[in-house]
């Protein structure tokens, strides 16, 4: 960390936005340093907002040479080091308004007057707020509030409740609260969280002694509740980034996910944001996601967030065998990687590279190289260190090929 003076911006890679807020209302077990690392590394991607001079902070340290130079994306400085000794700079975008960002901000960071040149519309309009307050986004963010929504929107799954013991949810799992999916699979939620952390997947009417109703019974023991879930069979996942402010909600791109067995995030793949095609989803399903979208906008917008959100949402088989859609089954209100690849995909055409999809992936072991099942160019966003393997890269396929 230096100690120049603004002008500059900041970015703030607080990819453990979601245990912060679970931080804030009960004692939380320490992320493991493993997970600190990657997350660390991860939130060098965020350097697609920035533009020359801004700096990129993480909360561990990540070496300069794991992070490759992009067409398009402007070369930032990283620091590290406790939030709360930072230096003060001339506007703050951050991945997720936790209370200790709130209190790095305070006073409210300036809106940027005159944007460099090289930057693209959405990053402009990302920069320039509103930003919501950290009490907003615990409220939001929590599942208590997902729950409230899907349930005031007629999209919740059946037998989705928010549970307070284990008691609760042996006798709730007695009353065939995952009868409407496949096996009776559910999933528990821990109230804050993210990226397929503090969760436990389960089968049947009957949680026995073991291993899975200790993980559940230390869940309950750092949250206030936990949302369960029927655990449907998924057979592909959606993603849709979005912006609220005083005076709407915006959709501002679609994208494909993917997904690990457990729910994990393991990529997306991308259009321009410009381009005319209907994407991932059909145009009914598009039509029927925008309402949603307008609908949760308005929703978050009532209980006091601005700023951008990502929803997830899913296609599953029912126990009938038939194919539904589900566009309603994560809010994440926040910067999502999928807003960041979003600005990416605009970032690389604006420096000439066509773009007719953008695949993005999270790995470990090696950056694969173009191939017959792979056309089009590979970017390493991200490269691995000695104590940190996690990978991040683009498959850049030209309009045409995707």
């Amino acid at each position: 960390m230096t100690d120049a003076s603004p002008p500059f911006r900041r970015i703030l890679g607080n990819l453990d936005f979601e245990t912060s807020l679970a931080r804030a209302r009960r004692p939380q077990p320490a992320l493991p340093r493993t997970v600190r690392l990657g997350l660390s590394a991860l939130a060098t991607l965020l350097r697609v907002f920035a533009r020359e001079g801004d700096r990129l902070w993480t909360p561990l340290r990540v070496e300069a040479d794991r992070v490759p130079s992009v067409p398009g994306v402007a070369k930032v400085h990283l620091e590290s080091g406790p939030l709360h000794q930072l230096p003060p700079a001339e506007a703050v975008l951050a991945w997720g308004m936790a209370p200790e960002v709130e209190r790095y901000c305070s006073p409210c960071p300036r809106t940027i007057s005159s944007p460099a040149r090289t930057s693209t519309p959405l990053q402009k309009e990302i920069w320039q707020g509103p930003f919501p307050t950290a009490q907003a986004a615990a409220r939001v963010n929590h599942r208590s509030f997902f729950l409230d929504t899907v349930e005031g929107l007629g999209r919740v799954l059946p037998g989705t409740r928010m549970v307070h013991s284990l008691a609760e949810l042996d006798h709730h799992l007695a009353r065939g609260g995952a009868g409407a999916a496949v096996e009776d699979r559910w999933v528990l939620k821990a109230s804050c969280s993210a990226a397929g952390r503090d969760r436990l997947l389960g089968k049947g009417n009957h949680l026995p002694a073991g291993p899975s109703r200790q993980r559940a019974a230390r869940l309950f023991q750092h949250h206030e509740a936990l949302l369960f879930e029927p655990w449907m069979e998924r057979i592909g996942d959606f993603g849709c980034t979005a912006r609220v402010t005083p005076a709407g909600v915006r959709l501002l791109g679609i994208h494909r996910q993917a997904v690990d067995g457990y729910g994990r995030f393991r990529g997306l793949i991308v259009e321009p944001i410009s381009t005319e095609r209907p994407g991932p989803v059909t145009p009914v399903e598009r039509n029927e996601l925008i309402e949603v979208v307008q609908a949760v906008g308005i929703r978050l917008r009532g209980a006091g967030y601005v700023g951008p959100f990502g929803l997830d949402g899913w296609w599953f088989r029912d126990r009938q065998s038939t194919v539904r859609f589900h566009p309603l089954g994560e809010i994440n209100a926040r910067c999502t990687f999928g807003l960041a690849l979003h600005v990416l995909a605009a970032r690389l055409e604006a420096a000439g590279e066509p773009v007719g999809a953008l695949r993005f992936r999270l790995g470990r072991g090696r950056i694969p190289s173009p191939g017959p099942k792979r056309p089009g160019r590979i970017l390493p966003l991200l490269l691995e260190s000695r104590d940190d393997p996690t990978l991040a890269w683009v498959q850049v396929t030209p309009p045409g090929n995707h």
